[in-house]
């Protein structure tokens, strides 16, 4: 399965929510090594596109790969966990966190958009039984045409 634009996209929008600091903080971690066979990440990274590439450009090429039918290598999980911390000590020993401000308006967004969601809800409600009534007005009203002949 490849790494399309349209995934590059919604991961870059994501993490954009998160702030710039994010991608000193991001790790990509392919997950089934084993469907790559033969082939080495960096080939599978490479045959991939511009789109991975951005990616991994973004984070400072941090990945990892786990091979979830090998489970007796427990040095994939070691070598992950010694990337993490690696890639806490580049950043001043410091975890990321979210700015306020940006949580803050993540918090807003959310809520704007559950205000819409209802309101789109109660519209449609509102259709549904002004159909529901004009059916039942309309099926009233040939009961009565029918009755009159």
């Amino acid at each position: 399965m490849r790494f399309t634009e349209a995934q590059r996209k919604t991961v870059q929008g994501h993490l954009e929510l998160l702030g710039e600091g994010v991608w000193s903080h991001t790790i990509v971690v392919f997950l089934h090594g084993n469907y790559l066979l033969d082939t080495s990440i960096e080939q599978h990274i490479e045959s991939e596109g511009q789109d991975l590439q951005w990616l991994l450009d973004k984070c400072g090429n941090r990945y990892h790969v786990l091979n979830f039918q090998d489970r007796s290598d427990d040095t994939q999980v070691k070598e992950l966990l010694e990337m993490i911390e690696e890639t806490v000590a580049q950043n001043n020993g410091c975890h990321f966190e979210i700015d306020k401000k940006i949580l803050q308006e993540m918090k807003e967004r959310r809520r704007a958009e559950e205000e819409r969601a209802n309101e789109r809800m109660k519209r449609m409600k509102k259709q549904r039984d002004d159909i529901r009534s004009q059916m039942s007005e309309s099926t009233s009203f040939t009961n009565r045409e029918n009755e009159n002949h």
